[in-house]
């Protein structure tokens, strides 16, 4: 899973890799539920950070 695209503006810290790691598994799992592929899923996860750290 890699973010194509990414927005310069986006200043990433450490607090962003702690969320990812302490939420992604969870909000991927929910994810995959929910749609059709886990490509699907990973690219939803994904505009779900980058929304959260805009």
């Amino acid at each position: 899973m890699q973010l194509e695209q990414r927005d310069e503006n986006i200043q990433y810290t450490p607090l962003h890799a702690t969320l990812f790691d302490q939420h992604g598994k969870a909000i991927l799992g929910y994810l995959r539920l929910h749609t059709p592929s886990l490509e699907d899923a990973e690219d939803l996860m994904l505009e779900v950070f980058v929304a959260a750290l805009e």
